[in-house]
């Protein structure tokens, strides 16, 4: 065989008649008498009586497969044309003969000729085309295991006989295990859909796949976060994996780290056992950032998804599709309505307490006395689940990315997920006790419905003499609904008080109630503690 290579190896000797001379020296052989033959000279050689050109297809003999550097090598009977080796011709399997239970891998253009050396071939098969072999448990982990076939036109030899389709594939002479540890080549950050997709150097287990072991930093590798196992899978090729980022994950990369805006400064670090190929390969942690990797930026900005109203306890909380940036806020932004569309009673936010934020997309706000009494004064707005609406402009915040909220306008106003009556019975501060007016003065901690006033069932009681009291029972007009009352007293009744002699100047008076006194507008009635001193706007005027 070595002369025959050496032969088809030189393309201008002995591809037929006119190029195939033969020259001898005199110790090619001799006759009965031992005389030496005559030489013939190579100026003066002998040309080729017949020649028959080789018209015989090229033979596979063996062929050997190394599983860590993804080569193929294929022994042929006689040397091959490099320049007519085909990869995509070739079929790898893990049966002698074809059936419908054969596992095969047939090889594509993507695989390519790496080199030959005379009647041997070595052929780079893609990781796309390695994928199917390694993810197969039943395929290429023996030689018994792992076949070769070729069809037509696969390899051709020097003299243009292409190879021909066998129908009986040849087993591996020699299966080299696959050593080699995966590595991450590149991955693509989708912060709009929050994906993260993995491209590896080969086909990886994605069961053995540890979220949990993901770190994400930045080149300066602080701060570092890794995923956690509430992230899953969701697409597996073998050589990229999709991974669909739990929301909470979404918060911390968007708010704590907020750094993926730069590809160049941004890491995706796998550690060691993180994940591994189908040979128990583990992963080689990188700690680097990687070359073709690519960010798809977060252009969108959150939508309102919930908001949850306390009148008992005064808090507001409003949830967001996505982080927000606490510093953008602009709470005056904010309108509370009693309808979706074509409200009858707005009242926007002036002021509020103790604003935070709650799990990095909700918002968080005591409402203050003053707004809680712009709700209520109102006896068809925030009363109930389906009278509490909110619509608000694109500038009451934006997300870490500096994305503006989605306006919801006032026609289209978003009601409440959940809504949490007044229980709170409210408070008598003071009692105002007008001799100019004839009025009397109710200051409470908050709205209350001024329909609901008993002028009764309050009572005016002399200091120095506690048997002598007074009770009013008619009224000319109340005050509408609100924290401070202004009851106009009918003058004879009023007469009635100061022909009693008390009640004429501060500190003379006391006042009690009972509980039936009024009610705010949510039916809680008022509060009854101890008495309270009468404030008394002494009687100026003259008779």
């Amino acid at each position: 065989p070595p002369d025959i290579y050496s032969l088809q190896l030189n393309t201008l000797l002995a591809t037929n008649e006119n190029n195939t001379f033969i020259s001898i020296d005199s110790t090619l052989l001799r006759d009965f008498a031992l005389n030496e033959n005559l030489p013939i000279s190579s100026s003066d050689a002998l040309p080729v009586n017949v020649f028959i050109p080789d018209s015989t297809p090229p033979l596979l003999t063996n062929f050997s497969l190394d599983l860590s550097d993804n080569l193929l090598y294929l022994t042929f009977n006689e040397v091959i044309d490099e320049s007519n080796v085909y990869p995509d011709n070739i079929i790898l399997q893990n049966t002698a003969t074809y059936t419908a239970f054969t596992s095969s891998a047939p090889l594509t253009n993507r695989s390519s000729l790496l080199y030959t050396i005379s009647n041997i071939v070595v052929v780079y098969i893609h990781p796309s085309d390695f994928e199917s072999i390694q993810i197969n448990p039943s395929f290429a982990t023996t030689p018994i295991n792992t076949f070769v076939n070729l069809t037509t036109n696969a390899v051709t030899d020097i003299a243009g006989n292409p190879s021909v389709t066998v129908h009986q594939a040849i087993p591996a002479t020699q299966l080299l295990t696959d050593t080699s540890r995966p590595l991450l080549l590149r991955f693509s950050l989708d912060r709009r859909n929050n994906i993260l997709t993995l491209h590896f150097s080969e086909a990886v287990n994605s069961s053995s796949l540890l979220i949990d072991q993901i770190y994400i930093t930045t080149i300066l590798y602080t701060p570092i976060f890794n995923l956690t196992s509430a992230s899953e899978l969701i697409s597996n090729s073998g050589l990229q994996l999709r991974i669909q980022l739990f929301p909470n994950d979404t918060y911390v990369l968007q708010d704590i780290l907020n750094f993926a805006l730069q590809v160049n400064q941004t890491i995706v670090d796998l550690r060691d056992g993180a994940v591994s190929d189908f040979a128990n390969n583990h992963i080689v942690s990188q700690p680097q950032t990687l070359l073709n990797s690519s960010i798809l930026l977060d252009t969108i900005g959150p939508n309102l998804t919930c908001f949850s109203l306390d009148m008992d306890s005064r808090l507001l909380i409003v949830t967001f599709s996505e982080s927000i940036y606490l510093n953008s806020v602009y709470i005056q932004a904010i309108t509370v309505q009693n309808a979706d569309s074509e409200a009858m009673s707005m009242v926007s936010l002036t002021q509020v307490l103790n604003l935070s934020r709650l799990y990095f997309v909700s918002l968080s706000m005591h409402l203050s006395s003053n707004d809680i009494n712009n709700l209520n004064r109102d006896d068809i707005l925030a009363t109930n689940i389906n009278s509490s609406f909110l619509s608000f402009p694109s500038s009451l915040l934006e997300d870490t990315s500096g994305n503006a909220v989605t306006s919801i306008g006032t026609e289209s106003a978003f009601r409440a997920c959940s809504f949490v009556r007044d229980a709170t019975s409210p408070h008598l501060l003071v009692v105002n006790l007008d001799l100019n007016e004839t009025a009397l003065i109710l200051v409470f901690d908050e709205v209350v419905d001024s329909s609901s006033i008993n002028i009764s069932s309050i009572t005016f009681h002399d200091v120095s003499n506690g048997n002598n009291t007074f009770n009013f029972n008619q009224t000319i007009f109340i005050s509408p609904n609100d924290d401070r009352i202004t009851i106009q007293l009918v003058s004879e009744e009023f007469d009635e008080l100061t022909s009693k002699l008390f009640c004429r100047q501060n500190g003379t008076c006391l006042a009690t109630w009972y509980f039936n006194f009024v009610h705010d507008v949510f039916g809680n009635h008022v509060n009854s503690s101890s008495p309270i001193s009468v404030l008394i706007n002494s009687d100026l005027s003259r008779p």
